[in-house]
């Protein structure tokens, strides 16, 4: 009977020694007894690679979300153009072909850059203090005349797709 406490301490002992190695670069692991998954042989993902891919999903979360909201405020175009879709395929005085075409250019320029080149940008710190008066803006003209919410969007991710190049 003692002795099965004494291999239930020798096991977790070894389960103890599984820790991640102290050279490894992390101050303290989230699990208290994972290793961080392997890149090659001694190699392992560090907190700085986590953060790094963790910012790009925001990121580009944050891309979508108002590229959603774009389309979602256009939906009324799309919709005119389905009802007369058998009397013409193209929606004649199209409201939303400029801002299509810019948020297209825009999202995949977004799409293609990380955060770390943003970071590193220029014109970054310029494009944050622009935020705020378009948002003020989106709220003054987007009372009113709701079809201008997509243009300031458009604006706004056109500015964070410019400081990726300067």
């Amino acid at each position: 009977m003692p002795q099965a406490p004494k291999r239930k301490a020798e096991n977790e002992k070894a389960v103890d020694s599984r820790n991640v190695p102290e050279n490894c670069g992390v101050k303290e692991c989230p699990l208290p007894n994972a290793r961080l998954p392997a890149l090659g042989r001694d190699k392992f993902v560090s907190v700085s690679a986590i953060d790094e891919a963790v910012d790009n999903l925001r990121m580009h979360f944050t891309v979508l979300n108002l590229v959603t909201w774009a389309v979602l405020l256009s939906a009324p175009s799309l919709t005119y153009w389905f009802k007369n879709l058998r009397y013409e395929k193209r929606l004649d005085p199209d409201p939303c072909r400029h801002v299509a075409t810019v948020l297209i250019i825009a999202l995949g320029i977004l799409i293609k850059s990380s955060t770390a080149s943003m970071k590193t940008s220029k014109l970054l710190k310029h494009v944050a203090r622009i935020q705020l008066p378009v948002s003020v803006a989106v709220v003054a003209f987007g009372l009113v005349h709701l079809y201008r919410v997509s243009y300031f969007i458009a604006f706004s991710l056109v500015l964070h797709a410019l400081s990726c190049f300067v």
